[in-house]
């Protein structure tokens, strides 16, 4: 059987959440065609490390994150539940919706996004597991 790798990059907030819940909810906020409490947005890629590259200091800015504070990328391995498109793909078409919660089993790495400052901006420097 082949595994289905995914990823999701979340904040030091929602690592946090994760463990006291024992896995990742669903999003409280209404995502393009889903209803809120019923998704957790996911990516699906080859490479953590490109997806932390492309995305991390957008998702940041979206959060209205300190990026000082910490971005996480999250491998999840075989989620149980349904995965669908989102209308999203059409910026990020990596992004894919997970129907449900998903276990903290289905957690099998994390990793720290190590960004650097220049001049004004962020950097991608490298990802640290953890």
């Amino acid at each position: 059987m082949t595994e289905t790798i995914y990823y999701r990059i979340i904040d030091h907030f929602e690592l946090n959440l994760i463990e006291k819940a024992n896995g990742l909810e669903c999003s409280p906020k209404h995502w393009h065609q889903f209803q809120a409490n019923t998704i957790v947005n996911l990516f699906k890629s080859d490479s953590p490390i490109e997806l932390a590259k492309r995305y991390a200091i957008e998702i940041s800015i979206e959060l209205d994150e300190k990026i000082d504070e910490g971005l996480y990328v999250l491998e999840i391995k075989d989620p149980p539940g349904e995965i669908e498109n989102s209308i999203s793909q059409k910026e990020w078409p990596e992004a894919v919706a997970h129907i449900g919660r998903i276990p903290m089993s289905h957690i099998v790495r994390k990793w720290r996004i190590d960004l650097t400052k220049k001049n004004s901006s962020y950097l991608f420097k490298s990802l640290i597991e953890i």
